[in-house]
């Protein structure tokens, strides 16, 4: 029996246990609702371990598990290669325990109680769509040899393919999930499936020859190999679509369609932001007080 209805899991690069994870542990503590006592794990490879003492009681105090993982430096330097590791060993710790994982990236931030956190116990995996197209393969045209060779080694079936609808660029696609967040039953091995999966094809040759020939490809490889696994790990009846106010790219903001755009950041649940993109996202979107100086005033904490 499941002793605790929701975990928070996130993966933490270098540097991001002083930054963003603290942000976004902050915000879930602040604005969850009746889910702001949840369990938060915080997983980062080990040999990022050096974290200054005053983090580390911040974290204490803000009931955060750390959890060092080990992982050959070689496949550390692949993009992404970390996060799938990490999402497989908190799955596993957390199949006997939880009912339902949500994983986000770092760079996210609550602002809403999260109910859509909470799917329904016959749902495996509750997702977003991708933002851009990008590699990713327009349901009306052929299918790609790169996409081709992601479903032969996933052996995913014609018969799970459906159309989906990108968040920023409005094009509809063969799915393509985003890997920066999404909630799974913990019980149903999918993260270690595409830990595994990711491990065992990343280096084969026919996926080779598209690293060396566009790097978006070595970059989205990991989501790419995530659809993949969800596609032959799951039938359609197991995953359902969280609503657009849950990572929602905020660095993204005026890009998105304008019957999608949000018009303020009162209105969601959850956002992702990226500061190489679009270092002023947080004035391009209507802020109220008092969730306007708490934001800001975290990330002046970042400067």
């Amino acid at each position: 029996m499941y002793s605790e209805k929701l975990l928070y899991a996130i993966m933490a690069d270098e540097g991001d246990l002083e930054n963003q994870a603290m942000i976004l542990t902050r915000s879930i503590r602040s604005y969850a609702g009746k889910y702001h006592h949840h369990p938060i794990w915080i997983l980062f490879p080990d040999e990022f371990s050096d974290i200054p003492e005053h983090i580390l009681t911040e974290y204490e105090q803000l009931n955060v598990r750390l959890i060092p993982f080990s992982i050959k430096k070689s496949f550390l330097k692949f993009p992404f290669a970390a996060k799938s590791i990490a999402a497989s060993i908190a799955e596993d710790l957390a199949s006997d325990h939880f009912e339902r994982m949500a994983w986000f990236d770092s760079t996210s931030i609550l602002f809403n109680e999260p109910d859509p956190l909470i799917i329904p116990d016959h749902i495996v995996l509750g997702y977003r769509p991708v933002d851009h197209t990008l590699i990713g393969s327009s349901f009306y045209e052929a299918l790609d040899d790169f996409w081709k060779n992601i479903y032969q080694v996933c052996n995913v079936s014609n018969e799970s393919i459906f159309p989906m609808q990108t968040m920023a660029d409005n094009q509809i696609i063969r799915p393509y999930f985003n890997a920066g967040f999404f909630v799974v039953n913990p019980r149903m091995n999918l993260l270690q499936n595409w830990s595994e999966n990711f491990k065992n094809y990343y280096q084969l040759d026919i996926f080779q020859s598209f690293f060396k020939t566009d790097n978006r490809y070595e970059i989205f490889f990991h989501q790419a190999i995530f659809s993949g696994t969800i596609l032959s790990s799951l039938l359609p009846e197991d995953f359902i679509e969280i609503p657009n106010t849950v990572n929602y790219p905020l660095h993204m903001h005026w890009e998105i369609p304008e019957e999608r755009r949000i018009k303020n950041i009162k209105d969601l649940i959850s956002g992702r932001y990226c500061m190489d993109y679009n270092p002023t996202w947080l004035s391009d979107i209507p802020l109220e007080e008092p969730l306007k100086s708490w934001l800001l005033h975290q990330f002046k904490l970042l400067q």
